[in-house]
């Protein structure tokens, strides 16, 4: 794994925010990328029904393990996921304002993964489905399920074209 500091990525733009996650656009190396980095989990209030113990709900171990993977299993080589650059842990917050404001009072450090950025890409509507497409799709997510990740979330949303290139992902 490509060890990545946090140092080396200079910020172009926040993308998207949730109470998860925050993706930006970046450049690393004179790539540009997607920087996507999670919140540090907080702890259940008390009273509260505790995580399930049979599965990881850490969002950050959860992508960074299937991410891991799925490049171990070709699939950033052939284009059916995003290149995966790296994983960018233990991040300090308040050393990378403002772009980390989000972050500054996350009660532990956050953690980050570091993706290929893929210009023009769509999720699959109506104004770009075709039966081509969306059979490579439902065969990426067999692929994806047969390297050992579980892919809970196969919606639209999820599921993107690139129409001038014909790439789906």
């Amino acid at each position: 794994m490509t060890a990545i500091s946090l140092h080396e990525v200079l910020f172009v733009d926040q993308v998207r925010k949730s109470p998860v996650s925050c993706i930006f656009r970046t450049i690393w190396c004179g790539r540009d990328c997607v920087l996507k980095m999670y919140h540090s989990p907080q702890p259940l209030p008390i009273g509260r029904r505790p995580r399930p113990r049979n599965r990881e709900t850490n969002p950050f171990e959860c992508e960074s393990t299937a991410l891991m993977r799925l490049r171990e299993h070709g699939f950033c080589n052939r284009g059916d996921i995003p290149d995966f650059y790296g994983l960018i842990e233990h991040i300090n917050p308040v050393q990378h304002l403002p772009h980390l404001q989000d972050f500054i009072e996350d009660t532990l450090f956050v953690n980050a993964v570091l993706m290929e950025y893929i210009p023009d890409v769509h999720p699959i509507d109506l104004s770009n489905y075709s039966a081509k497409r969306l059979h490579k799709l439902r065969q990426i997510l067999f692929e994806i399920h047969r390297a050992g990740v579980y892919h809970g979330d196969p919606y639209p949303r999820n599921m993107m074209v690139q129409v001038k290139s014909d790439r789906v992902l």
